[in-house]
């Protein structure tokens, strides 16, 4: 089918165990502005990867750029959606997963935010909706 060939970014980097938190800023075009650190940034082109006809169905319909971090025991997939260039409205979304400790996932859309809290093996899932520049963010916290 035509959809399966939609392209998602994926980044499994090397990340030192120091890294327990992390922050990316996207401009209105999805542009990563600012990170935290650079290995939370793919470097190269990105690669394509096969979606579901559903997921691909989605993306292409939410006109969703999703990025997603691999690091050692834990994910973090962080995309804007929903966007009306005309006034800069969007969505952002920060979901973390973590098989190791607790964690939390927050996501700011100009005033509105959200942070989530989970244990581990549990994926946190935070959704912020605004105007002007989406702010991800994941963090490891102690028990």
């Amino acid at each position: 089918m035509f959809l399966t060939d939609f392209s998602v970014h994926a980044a499994s980097v090397p990340v030192p165990d120091s890294l327990t938190s992390g922050e990316v800023q996207l401009d209105d075009h999805d542009h990563v502005v600012f990170a935290s650190s650079m290995a939370l940034v793919e470097q190269n082109e990105p690669k394509s990867q096969t979606l579901t006809d559903k997921q691909a169905l989605f993306a292409r319909l939410s006109n969703a750029n999703f990025t997603a971090v691999n690091m050692p025991n834990s994910r973090w997939v962080y995309y804007s959606d929903h966007h009306n260039y005309f006034n800069n409205y969007k969505w952002g979304h920060s979901n973390y997963f973590n098989s190791v400790v607790r964690h939390s996932a927050t996501a700011w859309v100009g005033n509105d935010h959200e942070k989530v809290v989970k244990d581990a093996n549990y994926w946190a899932f935070a959704v912020a909706k605004g105007h002007g520049t989406f702010k991800a963010f994941y963090n490891n916290l102690p028990y």
